[in-house]
């Protein structure tokens, strides 16, 4: 993460929309990038 964005090769990955709360966006990273990380840590 960079300034609050995540990145991915350099490049922004699943910003976080206009009409989502910060608390939506993030429990979406969790359940999917995050963990999927951790599996193949």
């Amino acid at each position: 993460m960079i300034g609050g964005k995540l990145f991915r090769n350099g490049e922004e990955f699943y910003p976080q929309r206009e009409d989502e709360s910060f608390e939506e966006w993030y429990k979406y990273l969790e359940n999917s990038y995050f963990i999927k990380a951790k599996e193949n840590a």
